[in-house]
């Protein structure tokens, strides 16, 4: 009985550590407002609602976590955003930037108001577009990109409805890849 018992501990361990070993890439969404911290407990929302208007801007993130042993070569992709009658909004009007993470050393109140106390940590702030808007040859700057074990790093991803876009229901994809990972992908659906 008590060999039963070790063998059944036995392959549960093994599955658990197998699990743990081949962990895949660990990635969710979030509305622009959410402000992620590098120690936010990881999610499982694949899939955003954006809502806009044409000539308008939306904006949402993609967090990607680093799992236990973090990523390398990390890169985000969008596909174009298909909608209703063939319409399309272009993957050149979707554009991506990783968050850099701000150390702040010193507690502060948020608008100055009691009770919105911000404490010393890193904070997300600034935004590193993935190519570099200025040169002509649009080089890579803030992608590839790696992350550390078990931190977060936010992507902001902002997409732009041209003036002229039809009314409608549009869906998209966005495909989260690293090195030696099989990617992921998170589903956009954006009413105009």
């Amino acid at each position: 009985m008590n060999q039963k018992i070790t063998v059944i501990l036995l392959s549960l361990f093994v599955l658990i550590f197998a699990g743990a070993c081949n962990e895949g890439i660990k990635a969710w969404v979030e509305p622009s407002t959410e402000r992620v911290l590098m120690n936010t407990p990881v999610k499982s929302d694949s899939q955003v609602f954006i809502y806009a208007a044409g000539n308008e801007y939306e904006s949402f993130q993609v967090i990607v976590n680093g799992g236990l042993k973090g990523l390398k070569d990390v890169n985000v992709t969008a596909t174009a955003l298909a909608g209703p009658d063939g319409a399309t909004i272009q993957k050149e009007n979707i554009t991506l930037f990783r968050e850099y993470y701000v150390k702040v050393d010193s507690p502060s109140f948020l608008c100055g108001v009691a009770g919105n106390l911000r404490l010393p940590g890193n904070y997300p702030d600034p935004l590193i577009p993935f190519t570099d808007p200025y040169d002509p040859a649009h080089p890579q700057v803030g992608a590839p990109f790696d992350v550390a074990k078990l931190k977060n790093q936010p992507v902001w991803v902002e997409v732009y409805i041209p003036e002229e876009t039809p009314a409608g229901s549009y869906t998209g994809r966005l495909q989260i890849t690293a090195s030696g990972m099989k990617p992921v992908y998170a589903d956009v659906s954006l009413t105009v």
